[in-house]
């Protein structure tokens, strides 16, 4: 892919590398990516260049066939959650990662399995493990669903879409109008 001016531009570098067929339209600026299922490269990333795409690389790597390593992870700890241990719940899923000083490990994996994780409040370990839970046999539940729209307020509805199965199921508590039971994300049929 060409190079766009925008500080998370890498990502489409990197699942081009992957192995991700992707065309840009430069009228829209918008990607589109057409599959009928393949499975993705291991890749290699250093994280002080894409430090908030640690969420999404995890997964990615955890369905790639090889492993997929990410270098430099201690400072993606500070974020808005502490992102590394976040997403070694892929773990309770069936994934194989791991973390190793300064590195974290994603083994890849064929399948993985539904399991009620946490999204530790934070809108982009939400988004990639609900996109988990899509890939997943069975139903994944996260906590505080509605983390996603501070920063991208169409994802659901987006991301069914495009195909994937996603809602928030909908008891409001009385205190602060919070959404208190988990989102769902199922395989797509």
């Amino acid at each position: 892919m060409d190079q766009v001016d925008h500080p998370e531009a890498d990502l489409l570098n990197i699942v081009a590398g992957m192995g991700l067929p992707m065309t840009a339209d430069p009228a829209t600026g918008m990607v589109r990516v057409r599959h009928d299922g393949i499975r993705l490269r291991p890749a290699r990333a250093d994280c002080r260049a894409v430090p908030d795409m640690l969420p999404a690389l995890s997964v990615l790597g955890a369905l790639a066939d090889g492993t997929t390593v990410l270098d430099n992870v201690a400072h993606v700890r500070l974020k808005e959650s502490d992102r590394v241990a976040a997403m070694l719940q892929l773990t309770r899923m069936g994934a194989r990662i791991e973390q190793r000083g300064q590195r974290l490990l994603c083994h890849g994996v064929e399948r993985l399995t539904g399991a009620e994780l946490s999204s530790f409040n934070d809108h982009r370990v939400l988004m990639s493990l609900a996109v988990a839970g899509t890939a997943a046999d069975g139903e994944t539940r996260l906590t505080y669903p509605n983390a996603y729209r501070g920063s991208y307020p169409r994802f659901l509805e987006e991301m069914n879409g495009v195909g994937l199965s996603m809602s928030v199921e909908g008891n409001r508590t009385p205190d602060r109008g919070r959404t208190r039971a988990p989102a769902l994300a199922a395989p797509a049929n």
